[in-house]
């Protein structure tokens, strides 16, 4: 028979109730190689992410639990390691976000040249990056908006977003300047591809 209990029902004040703690989990065989080791030099703190909705998101309850971690590690000589889904998806959005962030602008120069190889003109280049911008603070802004944080699943929009963006530019570009070499009127071409796009 063994009885199941909480580990600690109050944060010990003395060092003595800290002693009897730590006696209860190394030798406890419930603890013992699962929480905690023999020795009594490494530990596992077991916590429960529940965020309720539209209260506080993971991000808010990470930053939380990294602060409080940071100030009891000044008071004693432990290493603290984070584990879990939360905060493997969570660092995995804010690395992927960090990256994205430095590699923004060589990917950029590339998309132009290419445009410019493909396209021949620097006013359809820019044009292009333009857009391709736009359809960014549109999609980044809307996440921020609904208060959503970037993880390794909404980072993913990004080069989507690329991906779409690029496909529909050829497209509309080779739209009009078919329409324009055939009734040579520029704003004409432009209304004729915008109805061949969006009323096929």
């Amino acid at each position: 028979m063994f009885k199941v209990g909480a580990l600690v029902d109050k944060i010990p004040e003395t060092k003595e109730e800290s002693e009897e703690i730590k006696r209860h989990a190394t030798t406890n065989y419930l603890y013992l190689k699962d929480l905690t080791t023999a020795d009594s030099r490494f530990g596992s703190l077991l916590i429960d992410i529940k965020a309720e909705h539209n209260k506080q998101g993971t991000k808010e309850v990470v930053h939380a639990l990294k602060d409080l971690l940071k100030e009891e590690t000044k008071k004693t000589n432990y290493t603290l390691y984070l584990g879990g889904d939360a905060i493997i998806n969570y660092s995995l959005g804010e690395y992927m976000t960090r990256d994205f962030f430095v590699f923004i602008i060589p990917i950029y120069i590339i998309m132009g040249i290419l445009l410019m190889l493909t396209m021949g003109r620097w006013r359809d280049t820019v044009a292009s990056l333009i857009t391709i911008t736009l359809s960014l603070i549109w999609s980044l802004g809307s996440i921020a908006i609904m208060g959503k944080t970037f993880n390794n699943v909404t980072i993913g929009i990004i080069p989507l977003i690329f991906c779409i963006a690029l496909e529909n530019i050829y497209y509309i570009h080779n739209i009009y300047y078919d329409r324009l070499s055939i009734i040579q009127d520029k704003p004409q071409a432009f209304y004729e591809a915008l109805v061949i796009i969006f009323m096929p």
